[in-house]
């Protein structure tokens, strides 16, 4: 599994729910364009060397911590460990957001385990906790989900 870091400076480009999963029926706003982009990966590196570098990369980049941070994440716990620990050590506050993409399919395959595949039941029990995932009522791994 590769471990891929990137860091950039960019804007902030709120969004609802809706305009992300509806997009059609908002008129296209243009995006900001990152800054200064440094995107690496490795298979061979652990994940916690990348994630140090990153960390690494983004202080050297914001020495006096005045930029807010954001981590994407896919619901890795190594990863969310790493960089929990890490954002504690250097005291800096880390936004975390999780690839709904990547949640959804762990949520599938923990439904699996309690519903038939195909079932309406299965069904439904992925979209109660998709919903509890958007309201934010859902914790991982010591974090609450970005607000």
């Amino acid at each position: 599994m590769a471990t891929v870091a990137a860091v950039y400076t960019i804007e902030p480009f709120k969004r609802t729910a809706e305009k992300i999963m509806k997009p059609e029926k908002y008129e296209k706003i243009k995006r900001p364009k990152p800054e200064s982009k440094r995107v690496w990966a490795s298979l061979t590196k652990e994940p916690e060397a990348i994630i140090n570098e990153a960390f690494d990369e983004g202080l050297y980049r914001d020495s006096n911590q005045e930029k807010n941070w954001v981590a994407l994440v896919d619901g890795n716990k190594t990863q969310l460990q790493l960089i929990k620990e890490l954002s504690q050590h250097y005291k800096k506050d880390v936004t975390i957001i999780l690839d709904l993409i990547h949640v959804i399919e762990y949520l599938w395959k923990a439904a699996f385990a309690f519903h038939t595949p195909t079932s309406k039941e299965a069904e439904d029990w992925v979209e109660k906790r998709i919903l509890r995932i958007r309201d934010r009522k859902i914790e991982f791994c010591g974090f609450r989900n970005a607000p």
